[in-house]
């Protein structure tokens, strides 16, 4: 079976299994641009990718398509994923909000953002705690006044021990909780969670958006 076919039959099956109950993005770290834009010439156009590197390679041969930033932050690469990146998922602290607002606001652009959470308090992995919604909250509240940040959800990150569904009943709670203590306007709509292999159930504890990467392209060639 040729890549192209394999994608084909990848993305018509998830599309398929989404049934307009939640958005893909493709998770294209380590593929190659010709993947990329086949996949696009079906009809995706959210990608995600988890490098700063690779970001501006595939964005600026492609900026037509909506790039999420998925991968770890640092404070001083912050002003480049802005460039290349309409979306961010993997914030972690509101000083990157104020960072990524002042960036995007000298772009003239409007970011939208994710908060990462840390949902099983893994120590081997950043974001917010489980025990933190006070801080999310917090954080959402203190974006209003950030003019070219959007905060429109939240980020699950699980620890790969952990039982998915166990995590991502807790990740279901957590964001029910942040969403009845905001405001209307401030409410969040995104909830990004679930990934290949748990991509369906993530979808039964509410997600609204899966980061699929491996299942659709077919392995990652590094």
């Amino acid at each position: 079976m040729s890549d192209n076919d394999f994608i084909k039959q990848a993305y018509e099956k998830i599309q398929s299994n989404l049934s307009d109950k939640a958005k893909l993005l493709a998770v294209s770290k380590y593929q190659s641009i010709e993947k990329i834009k086949y996949l696009a010439s079906l009809g995706q156009d959210n990608f995600g990718e988890n490098y700063l590197q690779e970001l501006e390679q595939k964005a600026t041969e492609m900026p037509e398509l909506n790039w999420h930033f998925i991968g770890s932050i640092q404070s001083k690469k912050i002003k480049h994923i802005v460039k290349y990146a309409n979306t961010i998922q993997s914030v972690e602290k509101f000083e990157h909000l104020e960072k990524i607002n002042k960036y995007a606001s000298q772009l003239s652009k409007q970011i939208s953002v994710f908060l990462q959470i840390n949902i099983d308090d893994d120590v081997n992995k950043s974001g917010f705690g489980s025990n933190q919604i006070d801080s999310v909250v917090d954080c959402v509240e203190k974006s209003s006044e950030l003019e070219s940040v959007n905060v429109i959800g939240l980020m699950c990150l699980p620890t790969k021990s952990s039982t998915t569904s166990k995590s991502f009943d807790k990740m279901q709670k957590f964001y029910a909780e942040v969403n009845l203590m905001l405001n209307g306007t401030q409410k969040l709509t995104e909830l990004s969670m679930g990934m290949s292999g748990d991509y369906l159930e993530a979808i039964n504890y509410s997600s609204t958006m899966v980061r699929v990467g491996s299942s659709l392209f077919g392995e990652r060639v590094k």
